[in-house]
């Protein structure tokens, strides 16, 4: 997923990694700065992130949104909103049961 998603992005941009926990390796081997959001990321956060992901990246334009839905349902009560988020985004690419999203709709 990392080769992949240096592949679609740019050095200059980010990623946002949706359903991979804290595990850093899809942000080291695309070599991107990136947010991974944690399972235990209280509601009112998640909120906060999504409404402005490239707020949480510094100044690193978002380029890719990693989205892993087998894994959605570890986020409990903010699972849905993460599920609204990532629908109707552009896939740009699958990889290790992961989707790699458009930052755009």
């Amino acid at each position: 997923m990392g080769e992949l998603a240096a592949k679609l992005t740019t050095p200059e941009q980010s990623l946002l990694i949706i359903g991979n926990d804290w595990n850093s390796a899809i942000a080291y081997h695309s070599e991107r700065k990136a947010l991974a959001l944690p399972f235990t990321a209280p509601p009112d956060m998640v909120r906060k992130i999504l409404a402005q992901p490239a707020a949480y990246v510094g100044e690193t334009p978002l380029g890719a949104i990693v989205f892993c839905p087998d894994t959605i349902q570890n986020y409990g009560a903010s699972a849905g909103a993460l599920q609204n988020f990532a629908s109707g985004r552009k896939v740009l690419g699958n990889a290790g049961g992961c989707q790699i999203l458009s930052p755009q709709r």
